[in-house]
């Protein structure tokens, strides 16, 4: 979704926890959040309905499978994951596969092969999809970020305000990249 959009209820102002759509929580509420919804796989097939229509809205047969993941004709086409901070907050982290190279993939990833065959990258390859795969076409990822609000949007039954970051949020964005993310412990973690 892009990281200027906020989820505004459509309905009456509810704070974050909807008395009909637990769809986000914060704190105490965090322990009843996960007794009514279930365990994880309900919460990952929860959270991930919006990216769902998205990609359904595209033309992409999706459907959650296994445990955290999306595919398409059993070719994974998402990951999906949950970090829950010490506060009880909850953050859904997709990551959907757009388009990939997956010979430099593997070569990033490091992967143990002296040497990546053909038939290497054709085992990954088969295993995964793309939105460009599966759509036969280049779809910008402003096109695809916005189709996935809209998925989330519809699914959720919010409507979507583009805002920019404060200026607080700037600074405190600006703090983090140049505190983790631009530090070489971070980049070179292993």
């Amino acid at each position: 979704v892009p990281s200027n959009l906020s989820l505004i209820p459509s309905r009456e102002e509810r704070g974050w926890v909807s008395r009909q759509q637990e769809w986000a929580v914060r704190g105490k509420d965090a322990a009843h959040f996960d007794k009514s919804i279930g365990n994880t796989r309900a919460l990952m097939r929860r959270f991930s309905a919006g990216l769902v229509a998205a990609l359904n809205q595209l033309g992409i047969a999706a459907a959650f499978q296994r445990k955290n993941d999306l595919e398409v004709d059993s070719q994974k086409i998402a990951g999906l994951g949950f970090y829950r901070d010490p506060s009880g907050g909850l953050l859904f982290h997709p990551s959907l596969i757009a388009d990939l190279d997956i010979a430099l993939m593997l070569k990033i990833l490091k992967t143990p092969f002296e040497k990546i065959s053909d038939k290497e990258i054709g085992t990954v390859a088969s295993r995964i999809t793309t939105v460009r795969t599966e759509t036969g076409k280049q779809l910008s990822l402003d096109e695809v970020r916005w189709q996935i609000a809209e998925g989330y949007a519809d699914v959720f039954d919010v409507a979507l305000e583009q805002q920019d970051f404060s200026d607080e949020e700037r600074v405190d964005i600006a703090q983090l990249k140049r505190e983790k993310y631009c530090t070489h412990e971070w980049i070179f973690q292993t």
